[in-house]
């Protein structure tokens, strides 16, 4: 039987959001909706609930049996839509970033205490938290022992109160699954932030007894603006540094549309210049910019602009879906993110831990249907 839903609408200042709710809907998936539709942070975020048939029926919104509450009530009293309000909450910011300033210090002895062997630093700007860079042990020692030489780096907003960013570096495990390898707090996307971040990558990296040698060169893959390229270039000039299709497409689009291109020429550039994108000759990749060339001589300059040699031929879903992956770790506050992260890597490790020693074959199950359907395909191929 499908779940009722209620159309909630939610107030703040003379900013309303509407959205479909029922008892599914947990605390924090409301809470987080609101919070980004409203511009409101997730941490300073307050709701509270009046039934606008009874005024005097009215009650915070803090947890989930709150949330319970008001759903059954809308349910039993028939209603179809729920009114709600929408708080920022006022904090002293000194004392907090104070607090976490001492609890900083301690979390980093205790992570070196409990995870010998991993890397974490944590810079302050006149006693208050500036960045954080993090790798735990585990997360160093599988990357070198069990991943293919390929890193994504990508960065995603944080939601708290104070905001910021999380810049991240994620690599590909031998079943086709995300490794997080390391990840970095900091106030914004920048080159000054990305140079600190990769200036540690490469200290994980480099700076130990057995240096990283991998068989075949280190590729990195990342949206190459905002600061890594030239951070790349830097700290890993050996590496090949290639543009994830999926960043550089949107990107592509937003020009056209800054530029004023129409919706219906946005749309057909941007498939042609996709189109592109995953050619395997040169001779393919030109008949299909020169169709750009044709439509639009502004259009094509975009696409040479954007260094064609340095193009990824695949989209790179790893960046989004560890994103995704930490959608709920977003939400909170560093110390509080971090040990979330941290717990989410050791779970899923453990699973893939389990999930491995149920295989019985030579290679990974993904690797083996991949080879089992290339032989399926080449079978019928005469061999000259």
């Amino acid at each position: 039987m499908a779940e009722k839903n209620i159309t909630c609408i939610v107030a703040s200042g003379n900013r309303v959001v509407f959205m479909k709710i029922n008892t599914s809907t947990t605390i924090l998936d409301l809470k987080f909706d609101v919070s980004d539709r409203l511009d409101l942070s997730y941490e300073s975020l307050s709701l509270s609930f009046k039934d606008e048939t009874n005024e005097s029926f009215k009650f915070p919104i803090e947890n989930e049996g709150d949330l319970s509450s008001m759903v059954e009530h809308c349910h039993n009293r028939g209603l179809k839509e729920v009114h709600m309000q929408a708080f920022k909450e006022k904090e002293d910011s000194s004392k907090v970033h104070s607090t976490v300033q001492v609890r900083d210090d301690m979390y980093v002895e205790e992570v070196k205490k409990t995870n010998p062997g991993s890397y974490i630093h944590v810079e302050q700007n006149e006693g208050r938290f500036s960045k954080l860079f993090i790798c735990y042990a585990a997360c160093i020692n599988g990357f070198l022992n069990g991943c293919r030489p390929l890193i994504f780096l990508d960065g995603t907003f944080l939601k708290d109160r104070f905001k910021g960013i999380l810049l991240s570096a994620v690599a590909y495990d031998g079943n086709q699954g995300i490794f997080p390898l390391a990840y970095c707090i900091c106030d914004q996307e920048n080159t000054v932030n990305w140079n600190w971040f990769l200036q540690g990558l490469w200290s994980i990296l480099y700076e130990r007894p057995d240096p990283y040698n991998p068989p075949h060169k280190l590729v990195i893959i990342s949206d190459a603006d905002k600061g890594i390229r030239e951070a790349v270039r830097k700290y890993f000039p050996d590496a090949i540094h290639s543009r994830c299709v999926l960043h550089l497409v949107e990107n592509f689009r937003t020009k056209l549309w800054d530029l004023g291109f129409k919706a219906k020429d946005t749309r057909i550039l941007g498939n042609l210049f996709q189109s592109a994108c995953y050619k395997y000759t040169k001779a393919e990749w030109n008949d299909y910019v020169e169709d750009i060339r044709l439509a639009d001589e502004r259009a094509y300059n975009i696409v040479m602009y954007y260094a064609p040699e340095n193009w990824a031929n695949a989209f790179s879903p790893e960046l989004e879906s560890f994103n995704k992956w930490i959608h709920e770790a977003r939400l909170l506050r560093i110390l509080q993110l971090v040990e979330h992260i941290c717990k989410q890597i050791m779970v899923r490790m453990n699973e893939r831990r389990l999930m491995a020693e149920s295989w019985n074959g030579f290679l990974c199950p993904k690797d083996e249907l991949v080879l089992k359907e290339n032989m399926e395909n080449g079978s019928p191929l005469d061999v000259c």
